[in-house]
């Protein structure tokens, strides 16, 4: 019977994988799916892939959706945008094969057999229908939701935020960024100021990083399952050492690159499911704002 290995975010740290690959033990028609963010932040994403794909030639399938890093990445190659260092030296270090592999990925992958689907970020509860899987449908005809998927974590809950603009020296206008009212203002600019104003959002609405506050759910914990049990990733918790189980939904990011651990869930038919972790071997980046 074959088996299924669903693992969280590895952020380039191959150790790990490597240590839970080796503890999955994968036999010929197994299969190793990841939840994205495969590269970035930690110490071999080059590593990462090359590993993984060594398991195409032995008979073992190996799947990713697409994370936000290698969306963005993907982006940034396609448009030739400008790559900081660390970028540009991770795909000179790939072959052209090997580039191609790690961007092609869908940003759904729906496994029937299990009533499961992978992806990296997560849904809205208002959501009857989900956006194209495949990545370049997605980008053609759903940009907004496929952007959601790959980068959704907490909801607006029922508190107003804050609009903060930055003011510079000179009287021209910063960036415009919305905070939750638990979270400190941010300094003003050197000879300059803040404008501040409270704004109400959609209640369950998307929030970005610096705009969660206390009161804000995590979309899993409003998920009914209407798409089937979600396994995801995106964002790490920390304070847990094994995967973190909501009724319809897996939480695969443990932040293994941050110090904590690399997570995963074996699934294989008739049977419950196995969960797994491998401790980080060291913090390789660190977890903020």
């Amino acid at each position: 019977m074959s088996r299924t290995l669903i693992f969280g975010d590895v952020h380039g740290c191959a150790a790990e994988l490597r240590a839970l690959v080796q503890w999955f033990t994968p036999r010929p028609g197994d299969h190793l799916i990841s939840v994205g963010d495969l590269i970035k932040k930690g110490p071999d994403s080059a590593g990462v892939v090359r590993f993984l794909r060594e398991f195409l030639d032995r008979d073992v399938g190996v799947s990713h959706v697409l994370g936000n890093h290698e969306g963005s990445l993907r982006t940034l190659v396609r448009e030739g945008g400008p790559l900081g260092r660390d970028l540009r030296l991770f795909v000179e270090a790939l072959t052209e094969e090997e580039l191609d592999w790690l961007l092609a990925a869908p940003i759904l992958l729906p496994l029937e057999e299990h009533g499961a689907l992978i992806l990296h970020g997560g849904v809205l509860p208002s959501w009857t229908d989900l956006p194209p899987a495949e990545t370049e449908a997605a980008e053609r005809l759903d940009p907004e939701r496929m952007d959601l998927v790959l980068r959704l974590r907490n909801l607006a809950g029922p508190s107003p935020r804050r609009a903060v603009t930055r003011v510079r020296r000179n009287g021209e206008r910063g960036r415009t960024q919305r905070m939750a009212l638990d979270l400190p203002l941010p300094p003003a600019p050197s000879g300059g100021r803040l404008e501040v104003e409270e704004i109400e959002v959609p209640l369950h609405s998307f929030l970005g990083l610096r705009e969660i506050g206390a009161g804000d759910p995590n979309w899993p914990t409003l998920y009914d399952g209407r798409f089937g049990h979600i396994y995801f990733g995106h964002q790490p918790f920390l304070a847990s050492a094994t995967p973190v189980q909501f009724p319809h939904a897996t939480a695969l990011d443990l932040g293994c690159v941050y110090g904590g651990a690399l997570a995963a869930v074996v699934l294989e038919a008739g049977k419950e499911p196995i969960l797994f972790s491998v401790k980080a071997e060291r913090e390789y980046s660190k977890w903020g704002f």
